[in-house]
């Protein structure tokens, strides 16, 4: 779970992942979910968990017990989702085979369960420091 504020570089993050995994890793592009909530919701209420059961069907006709291969779930902006923190738990629980990345507003610390809590590792992602910019530039 990477929280925090707008503009922070969650986002970016994200699509670097998702590059790395096609690019370094040779992860195959069936295998790995970006989601952005905030853009799913303009369409219809987001549920994550929904999308994933829906992906897996069609994608490879199976369901979340059942799956047999590697998926990489990146999920931007997943405080659009009411029930985030309760999809990853059953997302997590029902599979071994999903690795999960949930970004979104610093509202996800206020937003997710205790039962979520055990299952998630938290990096709040924070903006950089005068001497950290100086190093990246």
């Amino acid at each position: 779970m990477l929280p925090g504020i707008r503009g922070v570089g969650k986002t970016t993050l994200i699509y670097q992942a998702y590059y790395y995994l096609l690019n370094e890793k040779h992860i195959l592009p069936d295998q790995i979910i970006y989601l952005s909530c905030d853009d799913l919701n303009n369409i219809v209420d987001c549920n994550i968990r929904e999308i994933v059961d829906i992906y897996l069907n069609n994608q490879f006709n199976t369901q979340l017990r059942l799956l047999d291969k590697e998926i990489f779930l990146l999920i931007d902006e997943s405080q659009y989702d009411k029930n985030w923190s309760m999809s990853g738990k059953i997302i997590y629980d029902r599979s071994e085979k999903i690795f999960m990345v949930f970004t979104g507003s610093s509202a996800l610390n206020l937003e997710y369960n205790a039962d979520a809590a055990r299952r998630m590792l938290k990096r709040v992602v924070t903006p950089l420091n005068y001497n950290e910019h100086l190093i990246e530039i």
